[in-house]
């Protein structure tokens, strides 16, 4: 018999349980919409924190992509102040000698040797050449 009692008041309770959700005061209503408002504010947090990271991640690497790109920007700008340096130099008939003559005719006399010499091996390359075939 203690069986039977104890399976009529867990129905009691039971529904004791049942009366009290269906009458429960507005504040106890109120509290179980806040709770599930704030499980689902906690889940657009979370999910903002991950793009947060994620922009946070993208953003340094722009940074450092950006850092690489102004650093060629100034090797090209000072090449081209170094150009237009150069430029003015020899539009003014100012100019760094890229070869030891002091003089153009010094140039001009070095060009001729050369040619000279350039004829020669070619003369000598077409006299072997007629060697062999001859």
């Amino acid at each position: 018999m203690a069986l039977f009692g104890k399976k009529k008041k867990i129905m009691g309770l039971e529904e004791r349980i049942a009366y009290l959700e269906e009458n429960a005061s507005p504040e106890f209503k109120a509290v179980e919409r806040m709770n599930a408002e704030i499980e689902s504010l906690e889940a657009v947090i979370a999910e903002l924190e991950e793009t947060k990271s994620t922009e946070q991640e993208l953003t340094r690497a722009l940074q450092g992509e950006r850092s690489e790109l102004e650093a060629k920007v100034k090797d090209l700008s000072d090449q081209i102040i170094n150009l237009e340096e150069e430029y003015l130099m020899q539009e003014f008939g100012i100019y760094e000698p890229r070869y030891d003559f002091m003089t153009v005719d010094e140039y001009k006399a070095e060009i001729d040797r050369t040619k000279a010499k350039q004829k020669g091996i070619a003369k000598q390359m077409n006299e072997d050449e007629n060697q062999w075939i001859g």
